[in-house]
């Protein structure tokens, strides 16, 4: 749904339909204009989400899990990437540019070791 805004324009349309009341979360990207207009056309509210665990690519998306660098195993660099998001709205990618990203609610995967970690950090920065 993220790369293909036809099939994101049909979720809205459908959550719509169902009820204008449901928000719909999505990954947060460099470039949230998109899906901004596409919602604001059925007055849908959408909310953000940001990734503590996963690298980004350039273009705002995570890097692919079928890539050695997809996931953030370091809890020092996971958190310091959270606390420059809160502080200065962005994260960097995995070739260091500056993602502008809005940011509702933060994701850490629970398929590795260091998830509980990350979680009771970032809950003490929050």
């Amino acid at each position: 749904m993220m790369k293909n805004s036809a099939i994101f324009e049909t979720i809205v349309k459908t959550i719509a339909s169902f009820n204008k009341n449901l928000k719909l979360l999505i990954l947060s990207t460099a470039n949230n204009d998109t899906y901004k207009e596409i919602v604001s056309k059925y007055d849908i509210e959408l909310l953000y989400e940001v990734f503590m665990d996963r690298n980004y690519t350039d273009e705002g998306f995570l890097v692919p899990r079928s890539q050695e660098n997809a996931v953030i195993h370091n809890s020092t660099i996971a958190l310091n990437r959270i606390k420059t998001l809160i502080k200065s709205g962005y994260l960097e990618s995995v070739n260091g540019k500056k993602l502008e990203i809005e940011v509702d609610t933060i994701c850490v995967h629970g398929d590795h070791e260091e998830a509980v970690e990350f979680v009771k950090l970032l809950r003490d920065i929050l």
